[in-house]
């Protein structure tokens, strides 16, 4: 079965969490499934 995992910037904070799960349709499209790139970034003090 295809699983979203967490949400999008625009949904509730209940759907924005890493445990979130909900079923998808195979089929479906949209611009809130994919996946996110992230970087951590070290902090330099001046």
């Amino acid at each position: 079965s295809r699983v979203v995992r967490g949400g999008a910037f625009s949904h509730g904070r209940q759907y924005t969490r890493c445990a979130f799960r909900k079923y998808i349709d195979p089929s479906r499209r949209s611009d809130n499934i994919g996946f996110r790139v992230a970087l951590a970034l070290s902090l330099v003090s001046g």
